[in-house]
């Protein structure tokens, strides 16, 4: 009661106070605020002072070519000299007509009226939304009627309001053009622009009655900060950019940019240009072969946690069949994830600095002996067990992610650049005959285990339905793997280290050449001033260097963040498709089969969702990578994922009906396929092609790397979250349930396909093309010349 009393004596203060000094101290804030803005542009007028003309104005308008060239030199901090020659020949050739000449309007006519038309129409709209932010908010009630407050808390309101836009809306919108405006090109920003902008305005009129009524003013001003959104990652950014690059330099400075590339070496030419030949289908079985046991022992863990849940977790006096507990469940299936992504960054990196062949066999090993012991795994209690077992799937794990950077770069340092999309896809591919022949491996052993020793289900004996020998399947299903990858080691061996390295990392081009001479069967030699040329133009930035950041940092934005959020929904998706399966009821209850019978239900599912949906969709990739492109399938596989997993989730309760089981199946199918033909694939093959050879393999181990983070994520965070919101299992927590996360999967696969725009295009294009390798500089050229 005090307290309220005193805050009543203070408000009295406040409005029965003198009213004549607040007037006076408001009319100090305007004036404040009008005059701020020139602090910060006044600290620049030093700098603004000391830059010097243009080189393309001096040069190209003031005829002074050789000032322009000096100019230039201290600010790039480079020797630039103009000859006389080409000096004379920007003078002579100079044009002299005017803006309002025929000649301007003929080449430049529709050009201004394109830019003047566009500018103006978009600012009609643009000022009218900035400079009456104020009156909108307070017709849809999001600021208070004036009346209710004094001057400075209405200043206040406006104020924070604007602040608000700017920071969800505006400045986003404007950061956004700076990221894709390279990528997308300035008209279809444009376009989208003006269409969005469009659609948001008719979606805040035609219901304009609903947003003003109270409860509804969030939803209006979501929709009111898209416009700025969309007016700044649109055309007010592009109408401001087109006309400084489309007109000539006296009247709007223009110019071209010069390029100046290297010579090629011939072995790296003979490479990209050669026809296909059976080294190249060697190399895909030995790099494929690798993967095959990767996806083998990654998700052959799925169709065996059931089992290990009924031996060793099993308490008869219950009704149902024991289960893994929540975290031994989460460490049995993350724990090879946590080694895949420690392998693939240290993997990764060793192969630029040691070369890929030098590690190559090393993972295979890895793989084999840990998948061995995995299957061996011993001890006295169940705990021991399966703590055995986690250790080495975590090293198993460990050599798996090796594979990944290792196999890409191989296999895209061999392929020509008409083929290599398709020979990198194919030994990705190889991860869908893994999955496909663990099933069939679990399906032929549960088979023959459940014939030699037959049990009754569950509920009828729940001791009897534990056959014993039951304990040697998993053990042998997780052990079978190994034997294809282990007879391609020999050939592994027996692959000569890549071109690429040995020429551009290892700087050994003649022994580059007479490698390739034998798996080519021609005879290749290099020109020693072409040699010569690589030693002078070799770069030596690193990773965390400003000019890899300059050139590639976007790119490994893109390929770290696409790969992350597939790999979210691509492993909640395969990891926990028995539990989906059984959610659905197309696998009956445990308690009304025995072990081996629930195994064997478990792996045919997995085996018809593989053979209709997984496999298809990866050869989908290597048939059409190189004719559609990386970016435009790796943007579809995003989009129909996200379109299915919003028919599965939004009339989710239909599909649980036993009469429409089928049908969910089959849309369940269709989420791999398109994922398959789609991003599994291409953040798989974009990481190989698009960065520098030294970088790579390193590169790719980072992209992966980030995938797998995003696997963890995936296979912790849908175990717990697909639990039942009212019925969870024994040991589990609470969940949205699985129909909820089959919408954030959702949501996560439309995150991805926004973030595929940063994704540059690498179809029909060499990797030193793409990566911008081999590239002379005019100081490389002079010190070639004078070598």
């Amino acid at each position: 009661m005090g307290k309220l009393r005193r805050g009543q004596e203070r408000k009295d203060f406040v409005t029965e106070g003198d009213k004549e000094t607040m007037s006076a101290v408001a009319d100090y804030v305007w004036r404040i605020i009008l005059m701020f803005g020139t602090v910060p542009a006044a600290l620049t007028y030093y700098w603004r002072m000391k830059m010097p003309e243009t080189a393309r104005y001096t040069a190209l308008i003031a005829r002074n070519a050789k000032q322009a060239a000096a100019d230039m030199s201290k600010v790039l901090h480079t020797q630039i000299e103009e000859s006389a020659d080409r000096a004379e020949t920007v003078a002579v050739g100079g044009e002299s007509w005017g803006l309002f000449s025929r000649q301007f309007l003929r080449r430049h006519g529709l050009h201004l009226l394109a830019t003047t038309s566009t500018w103006f129409l978009l600012d009609i709209a643009f000022y009218s939304q900035n400079l009456f932010q104020k009156d909108i908010f307070s017709k849809v009630g999001w600021i208070p009627p004036a009346k209710t407050m004094n001057a400075l808390e209405e200043l206040y309101r406006i104020a924070r309001a604007q602040a608000l836009i700017a920071l969800c809306g505006t400045i986003p919108g404007y950061w956004f053009t700076v990221a894709f405006i390279e990528i997308m090109g300035r008209f279809w920003i444009q376009i989208m622009g003006f269409a969005m902008m469009t659609a948001f305005m008719l979606g805040l009129a035609i219901p304009y009655h609903h947003w003003t009524t109270r409860g509804h003013h969030t939803g209006f001003i979501v929709m009111y900060g898209f416009t700025f959104f969309f007016a700044n990652f649109g055309p007010n950014s592009t109408t401001f950019i087109v006309p400084a690059e489309i007109y000539p330099a006296r009247l709007r400075m223009y110019g071209k940019k010069i390029i100046m590339a290297g010579s090629q070496l011939n072995v790296l030419v003979k490479l990209d240009q050669a026809k296909t030949q059976w080294y190249h289908f060697m190399a895909i079985v030995i790099a494929g072969m690798g993967f095959f046991t990767d996806a083998y022992d990654l998700f052959c863990i799925a169709l065996v946690t059931k089992l290990l849940g009924r031996l060793y977790y099993t308490d008869i006096t219950k009704p149902n069949p024991g289960t893994l507990p929540p975290n031994v469940s989460s460490a049995v299936t993350g724990v090879a994830l946590c080694g895949t992504l420690a392998g693939q960054l240290f993997f990764g990196w060793l192969g630029d600095k040691l070369g890929r062949k030098s590690v190559y066999g090393f993972t295979l090993i890895l793989m084999v002996v840990c998948s061995i012991a995995s299957g061996l795994s011993f001890g006295h209690t169940p705990k021991s067990v399966i703590a055995t077992l986690c250790f080495f799937r975590f090293w198993l794990g460990f050599g798996i992610g090796g594979d990944y950077p290792l196999s890409a770069t191989i296999m895209s340092e061999y392929a020509s650049k008409k083929t290599r999309g398709a020979f990198i896809a194919a030994v990705f591919a190889m991860q869908g005959f893994g999955i496909l022949f663990g099933a069939i491996v679990a399906l032929v052993v549960s088979a023959g285990f459940r014939h030699a020793y037959p049990a009754p289900s569950y509920a009828q004996n729940p001791a009897a339905s534990l056959a014993p020998q039951a304990d040697y399947t998993w053990r042998l299903i997780l052990m079978f793997g190994t034997i294809p990858a282990g007879l391609t080691y020999y050939w592994r061996m027996k692959m000569p280290e890549t071109a690429r390295y040995t020429a551009l990392v290892a700087r050994n081009a003649k022994q580059a050449a007479a490698d390739m001479s034998k798996v080519l069967h021609a005879e290749i030699e290099e020109r020693p001033e072409v040699v010569e040329s690589q030693v002078v133009a070799g770069e030596t930035w690193g990773l965390f260097s400003r000019q890899f950041m300059k050139r590639h940092g976007m790119h490994l934005l893109a390929t770290t963040s696409t790969w992350f959020l597939l790999d979210i929904a691509f492993y909640s998706q395969n990891l926990f498709q028995k539990d989906i399966f059984s959610k659905v009821g197309w696998i009956p209850p445990a308690k009304t089969m025995n072990a081996l019978e629930e195994l064997y239900r478990i792996s045919r599912a997995q085996a018809l969702i593989a053979l209709c949906g997984t496999i298809p969709g990866y050869w989908f990739t290597v048939a059409f990578i190189d004719i559609v492109g990386r970016f435009w399938i790796q943007i579809m596989g995003f989009f129909m994922m996200t379109v299915f997993m919003l028919a599965l989730g939004v009339p989710y309760d239909h599909w649980t009906h036993p009469a429409h089981h089928t049908g969910f199946v089959v849309l369940y199918a269709l989420t791999f396929f398109f994922a398959n033909f789609g991003p599994n694939s291409t953040t798989f093959i974009v990481p190989a092609e698009i960065f520098p050879a030294r970088l790579r393999s390193t590169c790719h181990g980072i992209s992966a790397a980030s995938g797998k983070a995003g696997a963890i994520i995936g296979a912790f965070g849908f175990l717990y979250a697909a639990q039942d919101q009212h019925n969870p299992d024994a040991g589990y927590s609470r969940g949205i349930g699985i129909r909820n996360a089959l919408f954030v999967l959702a949501g996560t696969n439309f995150l991805g396909m926004l973030m595929t725009l940063l994704v540059p295009e690498s179809k029909g294009l060499s990797l030193e093309e793409m990566s911008k390798d081999n590239v002379v500089d005019e100081t490389a050229q002079e010190a070639i010349a004078q070598a």
